[in-house]
């Protein structure tokens, strides 16, 4: 859930920045990735949190310190990218290793209190957010 998410769950936005990247619109590219991290921190995590509310499921926005290790060090990394406001492919081999490497530490670390809600209420999760959203993206 941590690994695939939020590929699938972007794939839009991360092929528009991949084609504007192609394209050498570098400022375009930059905005639509930010703009995409800016509305998981600013609107999913805390809509998902007030969902496990109203569904009785146990989320709160008190991370653990992996968690939040492996978030500080992203920012970092990504400050460290685009800081200079050029790129080039060691940079994007560095996003990338740092994309597997949170998904070897996720891997290795199972027992995380993420990986065991997710793993004991994605059912659940799921099938209250369908019959949620169900009504609006129909109409």
């Amino acid at each position: 859930g941590v690994v695939l998410l939020p590929i699938v769950g972007n794939a839009c936005e991360h092929w528009t920045a991949v084609t504007c990247a192609m394209k050498n619109k570098m400022d375009l590219t930059i905005g639509v990735a930010a703009g995409s991290s800016c509305q998981i921190a600013l609107f999913a995590i805390p809509f998902a949190i007030l969902m496990g509310w109203v569904y009785n499921q146990p989320m709160s926005l008190d991370f653990e310190p992996l968690e939040t290790t492996i978030l500080f060090m992203s920012v970092l990394i990504v400050i460290g990218v685009v800081s200079d406001g050029k790129s080039n492919w060691l940079e994007g081999a560095m996003l990338m290793a740092a994309y597997v490497l949170v998904a070897i530490v996720f891997w290795y670390f199972p027992d995380a209190p993420v990986a065991k809600v997710v793993g004991k209420h994605a059912k659940q999760a799921a099938a209250a957010l369908t019959t949620t959203l169900a009504p609006l993206i129909t109409a």
